[in-house]
C-alpha cells in the first residue's frame, strides 16, 4: 500500500470514527463538566428539628462548619402531612404530595386496591407508585452523573428502567447510631470514587425523639452523637483531599412535638369498623378514612366534635396545605392538633381496618409529628458547606419544595417542573445566581406548579398557571418497564462503544484495502 493512499486513509478513519462517536438521537447531552470535579453529598437527617442546636445545648462542635464557613437558614417550613415518606419525596422531586402522590406513611390506592405501609417493603417498593415525577437520582443518572443512595426513600426502585450506580433504599434497623456511622464512612468512599452525588439517610434523631421525646436529655446526647460524626465527616474530606471540592448539605424532614403518651385519641371507641369504615390508616397525628358506602358524613359529623382534632372531607383541605388534587385521597383526612396524638399500633400503622380491630402493641410514644406545617416544632434545618455557597450566611426561613432546584442547580442538571421558588434560595449560593442551572431568562422554560403566584427570578414574583393533573400513585399504571439500568449506561459509556465500534470497522477495511495491494 502506498505512503499517501495510507496516510489518506488514517485520516479517513479518524475522522469517521469520531463522526460514528456523535450521540444518538435519543440521547441527551450531559452536564457542563463541574469545575475541579465537583462533588454533593447530601445528609438527610429524619425528624430534626429546627431549634434543637440552640434549645438543647449539646455539643454542637460538629456544626460549626456549616456555621462559620457555611449557609443555613432560620428554618425550613415542611409539607402537610409532616411525614417522613412524604417529606423525603418532596425532597427529591419539588412537589407537594397532592402531585407526587406519596399521601402519608400509610394509605390506600382504591383503584389499585394497594396500601402503602411504612416498613413493609413489600408494599412500598411497588414501581407504580415511584414512576411520576422523576427524583433528582434519576435526572442526574440520565445525565451521566455517579449517584449512589444509602438508605434513601425508595431510590432502589428503577423509574423507566433506569436507578443510581449504587442504589439501597429506606429500610429500618434499630442501631440507627451504628448505621449512621457506616453511612457516612460509605459516603466518604463514594466520594473518594469520584461520584457526583451521594445521598445518604438517618433516623437516629427521629427514633430518640419518638421515644424519649424531642426535649428529653437523651435528645440532648444523640444531638451530641451527630455533632461529632459531622466532625469526623469534616476532618475525613480535608485527609482525602476532598473538602474543596465537595459541597456538604445536611437537611431534616419534619420536625417534633413533646406529647403526653397516655392520652391519646381512641377513634376504635368512636367508630364502627363493621359499619363505618372500610380502611382507617395512620399514626401519630394524621389519619386518612375511607368510609364504607353513606357513611362519609356520618363520620365526619362524629369526629367534627372530638376535641383535639379538625377533619375535613376530600376536596376540603385549605388550599395552603396543598393537599386536595390527588384522586386517591380518602374520603376522609383527619388532622390532631399540637399535643394531640391517635393510638396505633405502631408496627402496622392502621387504626381501623375493614376485616379487623387491631389491639395497641407498641410501647406509647412521647413525641409526634404529622402535624400541620404551621406548628412551630414542625419546622426542619437547612446547612450547607462548600464551594458552591456562602460562607458564613444565615438566611431567612425557605419551604421543603425549594431544596429540589438547589440540588438541580449545584449538579448542573436541569430540574423538571416543580413548586420551589428560587428566590427564597439564591442568597444561599455564592455569586447569587440570578437564575437557577439552565433557566435561560424564559420564565416558561422551568414551569412552576404552585397553585398560588409564586415563580420568582430575581427577585420578581409572577402568577403562573394551575398544575397539570396529579401524576401520583392513582394515575395509570405505567408500561412494562425494562430490566433496569445504572447511571453507567447513559451517555459516556455509550460513545466510548461506539469510538470502539467505528475504530473496528475501518481497521478491517484497512486490512483488506492492504491485502488487495
Amino acid at each position: 500500500m502506498r505512503p499517501r493512499l495510507r496516510t489518506g486513509l488514517l485520516g479517513l478513519l479518524a475522522v469517521l470514527a469520531l463522526a460514528s462517536a456523535a450521540p444518538a438521537d435519543d440521547y441527551e447531552p450531559g452536564p457542563e463538566p463541574l469545575t475541579d470535579k465537583r462533588r454533593t453529598l447530601v445528609i438527610l437527617l429524619d425528624g430534626f428539628r429546627w431549634d434543637y442546636i440552640k434549645h438543647l445545648g449539646a455539643d454542637t462542635h460538629g456544626f460549626k462548619e456549616f456555621l462559620k464557613n457555611g449557609v443555613s437558614t432560620e428554618y425550613v417550613n415542611t409539607i402537610f402531612p409532616s411525614l417522613s415518606f412524604p417529606a423525603w419525596t418532596t425532597i427529591s422531586t419539588g412537589v407537594y404530595p397532592e402531585t407526587h402522590g406519596i399521601l402519608a406513611n400509610f394509605f390506600y390506592n382504591r383503584q389499585r386496591q394497594q396500601a402503602f405501609m411504612l416498613n413493609d417493603t413489600a408494599t412500598t417498593r411497588k414501581a407504580f407508585w415511584w414512576q411520576s415525577p422523576e427524583p433528582v437520582w434519576t435526572t442526574a443518572a440520565h445525565q451521566g452523573l455517579r449517584v449512589a443512595t444509602i438508605l434513601w426513600s425508595r431510590s432502589d426502585v428503577p423509574v423507566h428502567g433506569l436507578r443510581p450506580e449504587q442504589a439501597e433504599g429506606y429500610s429500618y434497623n434499630k442501631d440507627a447510631l451504628g448505621v449512621f456511622r457506616d453511612s457516612i464512612e460509605r459516603s466518604l468512599e463514594y466520594l473518594q470514587r469520584g461520584f457526583d452525588l451521594v445521598m445518604t439517610y438517618s433516623e437516629l434523631v427521629d427514633d430518640v425523639g419518638h421515644s424519649y421525646g424531642p426535649d428529653s436529655l437523651e435528645m440532648k446526647y444523640t444531638i451530641g452523637d451527630v455533632s461529632k460524626l459531622l466532625t469526623g465527616l469534616f476532618r475525613s474530606l480535608e485527609s482525602r483531599q476532598l473538602k474543596d471540592k465537595t459541597n456538604v448539605i445536611l437537611i431534616g424532614d419534619h420536625g417534633m412535638v413533646t406529647v403526653d403518651p397516655g392520652e391519646p385519641i381512641k377513634l376504635r371507641e368512636l367508630l364502627d369498623a363493621d359499619t363505618d369504615v372500610e380502611q382507617a390508616l395512620g399514626q401519630g397525628a394524621f389519619v386518612s378514612i375511607y368510609a364504607k358506602p353513606g357513611r362519609v358524613e356520618y363520620i365526619h359529623h362524629k369526629l367534627a366534635t372530638v376535641p383535639g382534632l379538625t377533619i375535613w372531607r376530600r376536596g376540603e383541605v385549605p388550599m395552603e396545605l396543598h393537599y386536595n388534587r390527588n384522586p386517591a385521597l380518602p374520603d376522609l383526612i383527619v388532622s390532631a392538633s399540637k399535643g394531640f396524638y391517635f393510638d396505633a399500633d405502631d408496627s402496622k400503622g392502621y387504626l381501623i381496618h375493614g376485616l379487623h380491630v387491631k389491639e395497641e402493641t407498641a410501647p406509647r410514644p412521647h413525641g409526634i409529628h404529622g402535624y400541620q406545617p404551621d406548628v412551630e416544632q414542625m419546622r426542619t434545618v437547612f446547612y450547607a458547606v462548600g464551594p458552591d455557597f456562602k460562607r458564613g450566611v444565615t438566611t431567612g426561613p425557605i419551604d421543603l419544595v425549594d431544596e429540589y432546584q438547589v440540588l438541580c442547580h449545584l449538579l448542573r442538571i436541569p430540574a423538571h417542573p416543580h413548586n420551589g421558588t428560587w428566590a427564597r434560595v439564591r442568597g444561599l449560593l455564592a455569586g447569587d445566581p440570578v437564575r437557577p442551572y439552565g433557566e435561560d431568562g424564559d420564565d416558561d422554560d422551568m414551569p412552576n406548579l404552585e397553585p398560588t403566584p409564586i415563580r420568582s427570578t430575581a427577585g420578581t414574583v409572577e402568577a403562573v398557571p394551575p398544575p397539570p393533573a396529579p401524576q401520583g400513585p392513582a394515575a395509570a399504571p405505567p408500561p412494562e418497564q425494562p430490566p433496569p439500568t445504572t447511571g453507567l449506561a447513559s451517555g459516556p459509556v455509550r460513545i466510548a462503544l461506539s469510538v470502539i465500534v467505528g475504530l473496528l470497522g475501518w481497521y478491517v477495511f484497512l486490512c483488506v484495502i492492504t491485502n488487495s495491494h
